[in-house]
């Protein structure tokens, strides 16, 4: 009878305690749920796939790069009209 009873308190938390302490355990419950959703999308992921991908994005915005230069006076010019 007395185990149960000290179960039940421990369960109950005073609400101060609560708003001083905050919920340990519920924290750690989360936190654990965190780490394995983290590791369950990273083990998805193919590393060598994902590289190739920001080369490729890399080697575009290269070979944009010339383009952007030549259009940022007439964005400029957008800005002003907007203003």
């Amino acid at each position: 009878m007395a185990a149960e009873n000290m179960q039940g308190q421990n369960q109950q938390k005073h609400p101060f305690d609560i708003m001083v302490f905050g919920q340990r355990e519920n924290n750690e419950i989360q936190e654990m749920k965190q780490e394995s959703n983290m590791d369950a999308v990273l083990n998805g992921i193919d590393i060598d796939e994902m590289m190739g991908h920001i080369d490729s994005l890399v080697d575009s915005f290269s070979y944009f790069k010339p383009y952007f230069k030549k259009m940022t006076p007439l964005i400029d010019i957008f800005k002003q009209s907007v203003k």
